[in-house]
């Protein structure tokens, strides 16, 4: 409406990946803060343009699908909680957050996504087909496919990669069944707001892609890396890389923040 701030929602900031290959613990740390920084940055440009401002509600979807991926509820609620420490201390007044606990309450998490999925979720064969057939939902299959393989990789020691892949195809579709039925359910609380997705998006979307930070990888994202600061920028990078580079762990108040070459 005229005269009214910006809403953006913004489906991302779920749990850091449970990946040490990937990342260095459950809490938040400099990639996440800098992301944040960043999309309050942007609704400070927003408001030199336009008086009203603008406001992003980071939904944040890692109690949707944590039991998929290994995450426990526990590594959740560490990750949240640091998230709105960060948003205190660095006063970033244009971001707040929600998550399937602020609408369902005390409940079960186990019985939240099971409402989730019944209310607004689609089946796993219609969601398979649309892989085969739509050459974006097959891009976002092969995405977080990626990601869960990678992931579940170093849990599976004595299956076969292979194995391990058949068995990881089929926790990316109910994934991806997950996501969307959190999607749905963000635009039915907020239907007037404008989506923003962490994923490259295909011109046209519904959707605005919109890229956190810096990295060689489009999907990088601070909750699967680590980053790597090498004297002139900040880069998203798997925490491995940045030891093979020899970069060395940064501490900030005896917690790990980044590494630094």
């Amino acid at each position: 409406q005229v005269g009214q701030p910006i809403q953006f929602v913004l489906p991302a900031f779920p749990a850091k990946s449970p990946n040490l290959d990937k990342t260095a613990g459950v809490l938040p740390d400099l990639g996440e803060r800098l992301a944040l920084r960043f999309l309050d940055q942007l609704c400070q440009k927003i408001s030199a343009l336009y008086s009203p401002g603008a406001q992003i509600l980071i939904c944040s979807d890692g109690r949707v699908f944590n039991d998929l991926v290994n995450v426990t509820d526990k590594a959740v609620d560490a990750y949240a909680e640091g998230i709105r420490c960060i948003l205190r201390e660095d006063l970033l007044v244009s971001l707040t957050t929600f998550a399937l606990d602020d609408y369902f309450g005390a409940i079960p998490y186990a019985v939240m996504r099971e409402k989730l999925v019944k209310d607004y979720g689609e089946t796993l064969p219609l969601i398979k087909e649309r892989v085969k057939t739509d050459g974006a939902a097959k891009a976002l299959f092969n995405g977080i496919h990626r990601f869960i393989y990678e992931d579940q990789l170093v849990s599976y020691h004595a299956m076969s990669k292979n194995q391990v892949k058949n068995l990881t195809k089929e926790i990316a579709y109910s994934v991806i069944q997950r996501s969307n039925a959190w999607s749905r359910f963000v635009e039915k609380c907020f239907p007037d707001a404008v989506r923003l997705s962490i994923h490259p998006q295909p011109f046209g979307s519904e959707k605005l892609g919109i890229m956190l930070l810096k990295s060689k990888d489009v999907w990088a994202t601070p909750w699967h890396r680590v980053v790597l600061y090498d004297g002139r920028e900040h880069l998203l990078v798997r925490k491995k890389e940045a030891e093979t580079l020899g970069a060395k762990p940064v501490f900030v108040h005896d917690q790990f923040s980044h590494y630094a070459l």
